[in-house]
């Protein structure tokens, strides 16, 4: 999913920008991997992953802006499924699932005067090896 954020979005610093996509990965054995990028700055790469069973992937991510050009990048990254037992810890026996927080301060076209693509990406061996069913753009201006 690919959105073309306009330019002076961001007009402020401290002005930011949550995304959320969401999505499954298809029941098989294939690889998969989640991009999400910025302006074409790579913010978060899960990584070629063997995910078996259709478990379903959330990534939600913050781009404040710092200056006109750089942007502070906060998100997480949930893939698969993730099981607690009734006393609230992991079930590692059960659990099938990859989580990352993520942070960087990528560069970005000038803020002021460039529309911002903001994108995810998905990779897989097959077609439908994952699915985005999700994305949610908020935008909020100081």
């Amino acid at each position: 999913h690919s959105f073309s954020l306009p330019a002076n979005s961001l007009e402020a610093n401290g002005d930011w920008v949550r995304v959320s996509y969401g999505g499954v990965f298809a029941t098989n054995n294939n690889t998969k991997r989640v991009q999400v990028t910025v302006d074409s700055q790579v913010v978060f790469n899960s990584g070629a992953r063997d995910i078996d069973i259709g478990y379903n992937w959330k990534i939600v991510a913050e781009y404040i802006r710092v200056s006109a050009t750089s942007i502070r990048v906060s998100g997480i990254a949930i893939l698969g499924l993730v099981i607690s037992g009734t006393d609230g810890a992991l079930d590692t026996g059960n659990s099938r699932w990859y989580y990352q927080a993520f942070d960087g301060l990528p560069t970005v076209a000038n803020l002021n005067s460039n529309a911002v693509t903001l994108l995810v990406q998905a990779e897989g061996t097959s077609n439908d090896d994952i699915t985005q069913f999700s994305s949610i753009i908020e935008l909020c201006q100081q």
